[in-house]
This record gives structure tokens, sequence and C-alpha cells, in this order.
């Protein structure tokens, strides 16, 4: 799959408020492309704030910012919250 189009295709379905589907596609973006900081970012909100899973959703964001995804207000915020 090109890089990107599982997570595109994941804010298809988030603004639908199929959040589970959402989800799955992330999960696929990342299998396909683990080194996606936006897919690690988008999979931590969903499990921040519709699975209330802070330490999975820390977990994201810390890859997130390792793969250099530090200019984000919200994942900052978010991360410095649960941690």
């Amino acid at each position: 799959a090109l890089p990107g189009a599982h997570r595109a295709l994941a804010t298809l379905h988030a603004q639908a408020g199929q959040v589970g589907q959402a989800f799955a596609e992330l999960r696929a973006e990342l299998e396909a492309h683990p080194d996606d900081a936006r897919a690690q970012r988008d999979a931590g909100f969903i499990r921040l704030v519709h699975f209330g899973d802070d330490l999975g959703a820390l977990r994201h964001f810390r890859e997130a910012l390792a793969l250099g995804l530090d200019d984000d207000a919200r994942l900052l915020a978010c991360a410095a919250r649960i941690e």
C-alpha cells in the first residue's frame, strides 16, 4: 500500500464516526509503515479520547515524537498530561 493510504481511510472513517474502523486502518498503516509519525499520533489520540487508554496513547505519542513529529502542540500537551 502507498504510504499514508490507510491513514487517509482512517480519517474518513473517523469523520463518519466509525472510530473502531479508523483505528483498524491506522493499525494497518503502522504495520505497513511503522515510521509514519502522523499515524502514530492519530492512533494515540484515538486510544486517549475514544478508548480511555492513557498508557497506550502515550506509547504512540512517544513513538511519533521519536520519529520527529515534535511540532504538534496537541500531541505535546496530551503526552505531558499523561506523563
